[in-house]
């Protein structure tokens, strides 16, 4: 097993978070942004280490925009996955069984929206 490297184990992850809070009132409130992303390297889905159970390596980069009034009620959008990427989160080797494999992927682009309120 010293020849295998262990699954779902990259030997890189990396992330980070840039915010940028303006500084004015905008509609009576604070705003703020911020991009932050995500690297993974390459990582098997098999113990074997097998070629077709490889999950390449990807990088995601997510952003966000918040209002917040002065009488406590925020706005906050959020768009994950900008850049649509499609990217690998596990593997199957169903090889014996049909001489295929199945591979799940990870969310595509979406986007969100929360209204919030202090009390």
């Amino acid at each position: 097993t010293k020849d295998v490297r262990p699954t779902f184990s990259p030997r890189k992850q990396l992330n980070g978070r840039i915010s940028y809070d303006i500084p004015a009132n905008v509609l009576g409130g604070s705003v703020s942004a911020a991009v932050d992303g995500y690297y993974s390297s390459f990582q098997y889905s098999n113990i074997r280490n097998f070629g077709s159970q490889v999950l390449p390596a990807y990088t995601i980069f997510n952003g966000q925009l918040r209002w917040e009034g002065d009488n406590g009620i925020s706005l906050t959008g959020t768009v994950s996955n900008i850049f649509d990427k499609r990217y690998m989160t596990t593997s199957f080797d169903l090889s014996t069984f049909c001489g295929c494999t199945e591979v799940a992927y990870g969310r595509p682009r979406t986007w969100s929206a929360t209204l919030g309120f202090k009390f």
